[in-house]
């Protein structure tokens, strides 16, 4: 008799941890909380990222840029991004290389690189939590220009802030991996 209780208890214990797993996934998946023409505003509004993380970088990469505002363009650089360690697609160099983050910044640092955006992009597969933004960059280094099209992670989460008294939930556009 204990045995089946136990059996009864544990499948309770169980199927409860679904149910609760299944509610959260769908208060923070992307579908469940907004429309299609919703996300399509906010695949828009990740371009918008997109291109002022290209504007940060060329001018990060600006000789003439003083140390002080390196570090602010480097703080403003990684908080666009789901985290530091983020891979990245090695523009400068002939093979299609993968680094991160902070290699690259470190490559580009003081070398006048100059980094834009093509005019169109696509976004695709929609997931859970994030899509992918395919686009064209192009760079150039005053002698050179180089044409990429990349693959680009867009992370879209929830997150609770609290105004005063008030809670509210606020959702992020957070920057991924940049594949070629």
């Amino acid at each position: 008799m204990k045995k089946k209780y136990s059996i009864i208890i544990f499948s309770f214990l169980c199927y409860g941890t679904v149910i609760a797993q299944s509610a959260h996934e769908k208060t923070t998946a992307i579908q469940a909380n907004f429309t299609e023409k919703s996300i399509e505003a906010y695949q828009q509004n990740s371009m918008d990222k997109v291109s002022e993380l290209y504007q940060y970088l060329t001018l990060y990469s600006d000789k003439n840029s003083n140390a002080e505002l390196k570090k602010q363009l480097m703080e403003n650089i990684t908080s666009l991004f789901i985290e530091e360690n983020t891979k990245i697609y090695d523009f400068l160099s002939p093979e299609k290389k993968i680094i991160n983050l902070s290699l690259l910044l470190n490559k580009i640092e003081n070398k006048s690189y100059e980094f834009k955006l093509k005019p169109s992009y696509n976004s695709t597969d929609l997931s859970f939590n994030s899509w992918t933004n395919q686009y064209g960059i192009e760079v150039t280094n005053g002698i050179s220009q180089f044409n990429f099209t990349v693959n680009q992670k867009i992370y879209f989460s929830p997150n609770e802030k609290t105004f005063g008294v008030k809670n509210k939930t606020v959702w992020d556009i957070k920057l991924g991996d940049i594949l070629p």
